[in-house]
């Protein structure tokens, strides 16, 4: 297994362990947006986030295009459901 260097602080200096790739931290990134009705520019952003996101998590404002079906369809996306109850309308300007 490779090697993983890791900087320690020391009072007054630096020094470098080494750990194995085993016991290093493991990164993830996770993405979260809102949609509705983005049937034609989700799978652009999908494509965009899916090249460094471990998951995408989509929650749907009651889309009635075909943004659930392809969302769904995504290996790294997940749909949840979410109702903003019209407060988004109040943001628009």
């Amino acid at each position: 297994m490779p090697e993983v260097n890791r900087l320690t602080e020391h009072p007054g200096r630096y020094s470098v362990a080494k750990a194995s790739s085993a016991s290093a931290l493991e990164i993830r990134v996770h993405v979260y947006t809102v949609c509705w009705n983005e049937a034609k520019f989700l799978p652009y952003f999908l494509a965009h986030y899916a090249q460094f996101a471990d998951r995408i998590f989509v929650y749907d404002n009651g889309s009635t295009d075909r943004s659930p079906d392809i969302v769904r369809a995504h290996p790294k996306a997940e749909l949840r459901q979410f109702d903003s109850g019209g407060t988004f309308d109040d943001l628009s300007n």
